[in-house]
């Protein structure tokens, strides 16, 4: 196990977030910019499927200026705006002017709830056994991906906005306590970078951040926690940091670590807010929850062998509906057309669609022509 302190920051705290990012946005749209239409035909031909996400993400050139006016379109398309928020994750750094769309990964999915729920399961079980602490836990609650929104302050506005696997927030409160992400060893994903963003961008408010690191190339899983270190600098006065501790729970031969104790270890005050009054006094802050290597090495593998399954084509299938007559297909409404549909790319901008995403965007106009000749009829 490793024991690391990262470098501290004087950047002053973070003072903005929000699950939903149009909530602080002008509900005005801007001039329509080739980032921002290209980033709105994807998504609607995603929707569609008619552009297959083949990777676990897609990463594209979005300025700071476009950001807003971006969830401003998807707000006003309705039928987009559910499907985008329920079926992928987001992430945004105007420091990059980089936009990552990330499909849910199953595995990751499963693993995340089980997860939750086993955090939900050990808290609870510390209130039944602590009535001290029962008030406090009854109101930690389950967030799931929510974005979080950070805006801190400075001279110049700079956005970060993440969708994390999941996230714990004391009720009443503008920022989660702990926030959970899983990710593959390659990728975008940086956990450390998000953990810093998450920890240090927010000035502590969020408290702990747990990542899983699921090796790509073997079947190694590592477990990193990292906390907040808060400080008084002798120069710079209150100063934020990061502490964190790894572990590898399960080696790259598949073997669980044996250790006593190893595993996802979260303190009570890991989920207690500094910022809520007298809230140490009313809750015992020592209790700590577990979830051993066993457990979590054992779920992991179930899910795997799944994917296994899933890929080799060996689930099970129900054969109840197998002879039934199936249905004509109703012909869907025609989609109504938006401004991007029209939006003509220049040859840099095409260039742009073969850099970030290897194949062109459909840019048709959708007719109701295109669409039946895509759903086509299906015979009794």
């Amino acid at each position: 196990m490793a024991n690391t302190t990262d470098p501290p920051t004087t950047d002053p705290p973070a003072i903005a977030i929000d699950v939903e990012p149009s909530s602080t946005m002008e509900t005005k749209t801007s001039p329509l910019t080739a980032n921002v239409a290209r980033i709105l035909l994807l998504l609607r031909s995603l929707q569609r499927g008619r552009h297959n996400m083949d990777d676990p993400w897609i990463v594209l050139p979005l300025e700071l200026h476009e950001f807003d006016d971006l969830f401003v379109r998807i707000g006003k398309n309705e039928t987009l705006w559910g499907w985008v928020y329920d079926k992928l994750r987001f992430t945004y750094d105007s420091r990059t002017s980089t936009f990552v769309i990330r499909r849910p990964v199953r595995l990751h999915e499963a693993f995340q709830s089980q997860v939750d729920d086993w955090i939900q399961d050990k808290l609870k079980a510390i209130a039944d056994s602590n009535a001290q602490s029962k008030p406090f836990v009854q109101d930690i609650s389950c967030c799931r991906s929510a974005t979080i929104l950070i805006e801190p302050p400075g001279n110049e506005r700079v956005v970060i906005s993440h969708s994390p696997d999941s996230q714990f927030i004391y009720l009443d409160t503008g920022w989660p306590s702990v926030v959970l992400e899983a990710a593959r060893s390659l990728g975008p994903k940086s956990l450390s970078g998000l953990a810093r963003d998450y920890i240090v961008q927010s000035g502590g408010n969020i408290r702990a951040v747990v990542g899983f690191e699921l090796d790509t190339e073997s079947k190694k899983v590592s477990l990193t926690v990292w906390r907040a270190h808060c400080f008084i600098h002798p120069e710079n006065g209150p100063t934020v940091g990061m502490r964190s501790t790894t572990q590898v729970i399960r080696d790259e031969h598949g073997t669980t670590n044996p250790d006593e104790g190893s595993g996802l270890r979260l303190m009570l005050w890991d989920f207690a807010p500094d910022f809520v009054p007298d809230l140490r006094t009313t809750a015992d802050p020592h209790p700590s929850l577990l979830i051993d290597s066993a457990a979590l090495c054992k779920f992991i593998a179930i899910m795997e062998e799944s994917e296994r399954k899933r890929a080799a084509g060996e689930l099970v299938t129900s054969s109840r509906y197998k002879d039934c007559v199936k249905k004509r297909s109703v012909w869907p409404e025609p989609e109504e057309v938006y401004e991007e549909d029209g939006f003509v790319f220049g040859e840099e901008e095409l260039s742009v669609h073969a850099r970030f995403l290897g194949t062109p965007v459909d840019t048709r106009k959708v007719t109701e022509g295109d669409e039946k000749g895509d759903v086509g009829e299906v015979e009794k």
